[in-house]
């Protein structure tokens, strides 16, 4: 879809589902589809969904206040199924609340917002708040609501946008990182070669500095883990609280980890998080990299993910090559998807939610495939396998650890 503008309009799903409600017989029924589904989110409001969220709440604004947006309202009483829907104290306040969560880069119920990063990375997020916020105004005239999903401040260097490489220090990481790569004992030297025959191998062939950058990358992505499991563990340890009550800002790792169960996270829970990513990082140099349970495979994409950031920031790569080499890294682990695909847990409620719905712009296929009727709790997320015990000794529940002398 094609963006030109940070207006509520000025993207091609905005005015789709514009075209959509206004032909409509009974337009109220969805909005109120989707704006509580965008409400009912627990982990992850995908980009084109708050574009039409926005575009819902605006309608509904510009009824209450025509004179805010002229040529939006002009088209709005051009329909007469929209102008005919009853403004409704409570469409008002989903409307008004659905935009409060687009002002934000997380939520403390609705998780990320991935408009927001989008805008971000545009470096435009201010031009896009500012854009709403006349919206906003409107609303707040009619209803009077507390915004339960605030997260209260961002600290500073909390906006969500991407860390770049400094060039002066480009060098010298990328040195540490190849210097790294020894570390990583586990994977054969020649692990993210192209073999022969393989589709496409002239453009995986990397250089041998590439490949040492990248193995290094796994080894410091590995360190990096565990240090902020550890610190993350020291901020819920002095508050005595759970990750989502902490919020986004306060936390550098567990944020990372399922939004939708962010409550769930608490001191207890971040020790024996500690315990397998370091587990996982002590693999790296004397062992198979295998994943034994659903928090091995947390920590393993977390892990591929910091070394990822790596790869695009120092390996002196494009984009579409740095990619390339990060997916070879990730070829590295087993995840064993084929047992738990651990995507269903970052699965985004409301995207599942309006797949299943009405709203013929949502595609059935765009929901999770496969999505399981129950997710497992996070007391799951430690047992192995096919197998009735923790993972690892250290990560069963208090009072259930048994004697690491006869650990298997």
């Amino acid at each position: 879809m094609s963006t030109w503008g940070t207006g509520p309009f000025q993207n091609d799903t905005a005015l789709d589902f514009l075209g959509y409600v206004e032909d409509l017989e009974h337009p109220g029924e969805v909005l109120r589809e989707l704006l509580g589904a965008i409400l009912s989110e627990e982990n992850v409001l995908h980009d084109f969904i708050l574009e039409m969220g926005i575009a819902a709440s605006v309608i509904i604004a510009v009824k209450v206040e025509p004179t805010l947006d002229p040529d939006t309202a002009e088209r709005v009483g051009e329909s007469p199924s929209l102008e005919a829907l009853p403004v409704t104290d409570d469409l008002v306040e989903m409307a008004l609340r659905t935009l409060y969560r687009a002002l934000r880069p997380w939520g403390r119920q609705s998780g990320t917002n991935g408009l927001y990063s989008l805008w971000c990375d545009a470096g435009e997020v201010e031009e896009h708040v500012d854009a709403l916020r006349p919206y906003i105004g409107a609303l707040e005239r009619g209803v009077h609501i507390v915004d339960d999903d605030d997260p209260g401040p961002l600290q500073s260097g909390e906006s969500g946008e991407r860390r770049t490489a400094d060039e002066s220090e480009t060098p010298l990481v990328q040195a540490r990182l190849r210097s790294l790569a020894l570390g990583a004992l586990v994977f054969p030297p020649n692990a993210l070669s192209a073999e022969a025959g393989e589709p496409e191998a002239d453009s995986h062939a990397f250089s041998e500095g590439c490949q040492e950058l990248a193995l290094g990358s796994v080894v410091y992505a590995a360190a990096k883990v565990v240090q902020e499991t550890m610190d993350d563990l020291r901020v819920l340890d002095r508050r005595d609280v759970s990750v989502r009550d902490v919020g986004w800002d306060a936390l550098r790792l567990l944020k990372h980890l399922p939004w939708r169960f962010a409550s769930t996270y608490d001191v207890s829970f971040a020790r024996r998080f500690l315990v397998t990513v370091t587990v996982m990082a002590d693999r790296l140099g004397r062992a198979t990299p295998y994943v034994n349970c659903i928090a091995d495979q947390l920590a393993a994409r977390m892990l591929c993910d910091e070394a990822a950031d790596l790869i695009r920031r120092y390996s002196g790569l494009d984009f579409s090559q740095a990619v390339i080499l990060s997916s070879q890294v990730e070829k590295l682990f087993d995840f064993r998807r084929d047992v738990f695909d651990y995507g269903n847990l970052y699965a985004s409620t409301s995207l599942r939610s309006l797949a299943a719905g009405s709203i013929r712009l949502i595609p059935e296929s765009w929901g999770p495939d496969g999505f399981p009727d129950r997710l497992p709790d996070t007391t799951e997320w430690f047992t192995s396998f096919g197998a009735e015990r923790p993972a690892h000794p250290y990560t069963a529940a208090s009072g259930e650890f048994p004697d690491p002398e006869r650990w298997p």
